[in-house]
């Protein structure tokens, strides 16, 4: 992982979700535990490299982040299966005048 990295504790404060550059170049969520060593990359969570840091639900179970336009979700604790969702409103960016 390269990069700079954003970074959320999870409601329960067992896990940290982050943004990591891999090697090639492709910025996506990591999921850590509190106390272990290894990472793990949440597949499907390609983020552009201004992407805020990931949000937690108050379940610790799910996180919200925002990818190409878009707010998607994924459930931290059944990643391995590919539980990426897509919310139905595009964010808007304010500019102020």
């Amino acid at each position: 992982m390269l990069g700079r990295s954003t970074f959320s504790i999870s409601p329960d404060g067992k896990t940290l979700a982050f943004f990591a550059v891999r090697s090639d170049g492709i910025q996506h969520i990591w999921v850590q535990r509190i106390g272990e060593l290894e990472a793990k990359l949440l597949p499907d969570t390609e983020t552009p490299p201004e992407a805020a840091s990931p949000i937690w639900s108050p379940d610790s179970k799910t996180i919200a982040f925002h990818a190409n336009g878009k707010l998607n979700k994924i459930n931290e604790r059944r990643h391995a299966t590919g539980n990426l969702r897509r919310l139905h409103f595009r964010l808007q960016r304010f500019v102020e005048p």
